[in-house]
């Protein structure tokens, strides 16, 4: 527990002070402080290697309402798949020369077949890197689009990467920032909706839900803290996401009982 809470202090910490050297580069650059939503796309558009110059007239189309936090996001997406495109334009350049190199080899080189046999297969694994390429930017297009609005880069690019510990972490930071009356009913709603899709994405949450379903409805009213018994693989800041998201998700019903919760099923 307390080397838990170490580690989550020691990359707030680290956080605060990417944050603060991003906001003084920056504000020497631009020659004014940057605001957290232009810092926010700054980091985003670093992290897309977007040259100086084009972040900087990125910003000011944003500081003048050209360009909104969707628009920019379609701007990094457009990014992505152009480098895709160039990508498999190389590899499709590269296959047309070999198999140029092939067709040549094969008719003044008749007495060399294991040289053409290796130009073939060296072709082969060319035209799969086409096609895979090809098929994960189909799959990334579908991906895309069925993520719900406005869901921030950094929890679509956990995702994508399968670092499901770093978009949980940042799933229960955005899900505090929630609490209380800073933002609207809208706004809650919506996070509400990236809440229900990523949680269900996580491997993690879709296998102690349904553990937690049985026990619970095997003992209704049982507290929350009387759970953990059943999970000692896991750390119990990782069973409070898990029961805190299940009861925002509607999988199970948490009722405050003095310090912890009773735990009931919603059948």
């Amino acid at each position: 527990m307390h080397w838990f809470i170490a580690i989550f202090i020691l990359a707030l910490v680290v956080f605060m002070i990417l944050n603060h050297r991003d906001l003084k580069k920056w504000s020497k650059i631009l020659g004014y402080k940057p605001t957290s939503d232009e810092l926010k796309i700054i980091i985003e558009l670093e992290l897309e290697k977007y040259p100086q110059s084009e972040i900087i007239q990125i910003l000011q189309a944003f500081k003048s309402k050209m360009l909104d936090k969707k628009a920019i996001k379609e701007l990094i997406k457009d990014k992505r798949e152009k480098l895709k495109h160039q990508e498999a334009n190389k590899l499709a350049k590269k296959y047309i020369e070999i198999e140029l190199q092939c067709k040549t080899k094969q008719q003044d080189l008749k007495d060399k077949p294991k040289e053409i046999e290796h130009k073939k297969q060296e072709l082969t694994k060319v035209n799969n890197k086409i096609q895979t390429i090809k098929q994960d930017e189909v799959l990334e297009a579908e991906i895309i689009q069925e993520y719900p609005d406005n869901t921030p880069i950094e929890i679509i690019d956990y995702y994508e990467r399968r670092e499901f510990d770093a978009m949980r972490f940042a799933l229960q930071r955005v899900a505090y920032e929630m609490v209380g009356d800073r933002h609207t009913q809208q706004e809650k709603d919506q996070f509400k909706k990236i809440m229900i899709y990523f949680a269900y994405k996580d491997p993690l949450y879709n296998d102690c839900i349904k553990k937690i379903i049985g026990i619970v409805a095997k003992n209704e009213g049982m507290f929350q803290t009387q759970i953990y018994q059943y999970f000692k693989e896991y750390d119990i800041e990782i069973m409070r996401y898990v029961l805190y998201f299940a009861n925002e998700l509607g999988d199970i019903h948490r009722v405050k009982s003095g310090r912890t919760y009773k735990l009931y099923t919603n059948t």
